[in-house]
């Protein structure tokens, strides 16, 4: 008997589901959307970020140097239009570079830790920075 039960209640159960569905399927059928209401839009694709047109490189001297002379020259690279502004402690200097973008600027250091920043400027205002730390010391290692 209670089997019987158990077996009815769930007949019954999957019954009123379909029927539901059944019934939801068709009031969802025979929905209507208005023309006014429905609205297009565009999708615009994302346009890859453009490359810098101005570069700077550092060729010499090297990163974290301990030097002996008080004056360094410091020399690399970047685009021919750009302007390169060597900034530091105790200098600061604006150098145009050659038609092949070679640069060279002479710093005097001041003794100990120089922290030295060199920044690229292009005609049309983009603009690239570099740091070097340059160390001035007389004691021997």
């Amino acid at each position: 008997m209670n089997s019987e039960k158990l077996i009815l209640s769930l007949i019954a159960i999957f019954s009123g589901l379909l029927v539901a569905f059944i019934i939801f399927f068709i009031y969802q059928s025979t929905k209507t959307i208005s023309p006014n209401k429905i609205t297009s839009f565009n999708i615009v694709k994302p346009s890859p970020t453009p490359k810098p047109t101005v570069f700077l490189t550092i060729d010499t001297p090297v990163d974290q140097t301990v030097t002996s002379s008080k004056s360094v020259t410091i020399s690399g690279k970047t685009s021919p239009d750009a302007t390169v502004i060597v900034n530091s402690l105790t200098d600061d200097q604006v150098v145009t570079p050659s038609t092949t973008g070679n640069y060279s600027v002479t710093l005097t250091l001041s003794n100990g830790e120089n922290l030295i920043t060199l920044t690229a400027v292009s005609a049309d205002g983009n603009e690239v920075s570099q740091q070097i730390t340059l160390t001035y010391s007389t004691e021997d290692f």
